[in-house]
């Protein structure tokens, strides 16, 4: 064993710069820990204002950061509240993947918000046929997918353009008629 033998004013000096380390390292993590909240509450702000790629890129970095999977379920959230349901599905998807120790409740959580998002998804493709023009949407409940959705035409569409001088009219019919312009 090796012993070192210090005079009192080297023993106070090395406990000085000991405590003045020590003090540091303690700063250092304060400083860390005030970042990180104020990032935390900066992408949150942007996802409630509509910038979700903001918010979402701000909790990847933090993700990166700190590979606490909690930053991968805030970007689900995120997309979430923005009606971005694929990108909310994929990121719930993910966070159950990659976080290991999810209690019971947390799994259920992050299984709801896909499947309220699959609801959501179906919901939007079928009321966006206005007058039954034929989007056919199903999804597999015991699959964890999006729905399928196929469109048949079954009405006729008629645009038109007058100019100050001129009348153009543009007709759309079923897949068995051409494309007429007059």
């Amino acid at each position: 064993m090796l012993c070192v033998y210090l005079s009192e004013t080297d023993a106070m000096t090395l406990l000085k710069y000991c405590l003045l380390f020590v003090a540091l390292l303690a700063t250092a993590g304060t400083a860390w820990g005030k970042d990180l909240e104020r990032r935390e509450k900066t992408a949150r702000a942007a996802c409630l204002s509509g910038d979700y790629a903001k918010g979402a890129a701000i909790l990847s970095e933090l993700f990166v950061k700190t590979e606490d999977a909690v930053f991968i379920y805030d970007q689900g959230r995120c997309f979430e509240q923005n009606r971005r349901c694929e990108e909310a599905i994929a990121r719930f998807e993910e966070y159950l993947r990659v976080a290991k120790k999810l209690s019971k409740a947390e799994k259920a959580e992050a299984q709801k918000h896909i499947a309220d998002c699959q609801n959501l998804v179906t919901k939007q493709a079928t009321s966006a046929t206005p007058g039954g023009t034929g989007l056919v949407c199903s999804a597999d409940q015991g699959r964890r997918s999006l729905p399928t959705c196929t469109w048949t035409p079954t009405t006729r569409l008629t645009f038109s353009t007058r100019a100050a001088a001129s009348s153009r009219t543009i007709a759309i019919k079923t897949p068995s008629t051409a494309f007429a312009s007059t």
